[in-house]
């Protein structure tokens, strides 16, 4: 699934920038629907917030997604058997995940066990705001740092949040941060060098910490 859902993601770029065709709507086809079955909740999240983006840049691609979660359906034996009380139990999980804030989760353990994410997410919030070319089309990098910092607020807070929720949105921007730096060193941009040193300052400050943490706690 952390493979998976960001290549879902890369093809959601390259539709939404080069067009669609059959071999990348049938590779978006094949990657949302083992998501789906792998992963259902996590994925369903994903997904569901592309298939929004896609609707936008590209409607085909938008049904294909919504073709593959309905033969995910079809082919999850729990929705044939008990559909109402399968819906209610995932329901009843993304409410858990929302109302109870007890996490023991803090701000230095996510800089210190996804870093080059949390680079690559300062530095396209940094890009978007100046006026500026960028790598990726602006539209899908507002679209995936809006997505990025809405789950993790979600999520990071929660009383329950294995790494593999996080993992599809850590490796994607762990892929996207080469790009982005590559970029930084074309535009010379002075704005976007301050982030990087104090992004690098702060996970500094985070290996530092983490293991002082650890012995108070």
């Amino acid at each position: 699934m952390s493979l998976i859902l960001p290549l879902a993601i890369l093809l959601a770029w390259h539709i939404s920038e080069k067009g669609g065709s059959w071999r990348t709507y049938s590779l978006l086809f094949i990657c949302s629907i083992l998501a789906l079955l792998t992963r259902l909740d996590i994925s369903a999240v994903i997904l569901a917030a592309e298939f929004f983006f896609l609707l936008f840049a590209d409607r085909r691609a938008a049904l294909t997604i919504v073709a593959a979660g309905v033969l995910g359906v079809m082919l999850n034996p729990f929705w044939w058997n008990a559909p109402a009380l399968y819906a209610s139990a995932l329901f009843e999980k993304y409410l858990f995940y929302l109302r109870d804030i007890s996490s023991s989760l803090t701000l230095w353990q996510l800089l210190y066990s996804a870093p080059i994410s949390a680079l690559g997410v300062a530095i396209a919030a940094v890009s978007l705001s100046q006026k500026r070319a960028l790598p990726l089309p602006r539209n899908f990098l507002l679209w995936l740092l809006t997505m990025s910092l809405i789950t993790f607020a979600l999520l990071w807070r929660s009383a329950y949040h294995p790494i593999w929720y996080f993992l599809p949105l850590i490796v994607i921007w762990q892929i996207l941060c080469p790009l982005l730096l590559l970029s930084l060193f074309e535009r010379r941009a002075r704005e976007e060098w301050i982030v990087i040193l104090f992004c690098i300052l702060s996970f500094a400050i985070a290996m530092i910490m983490i293991p002082f943490s650890v012995a108070w706690a």
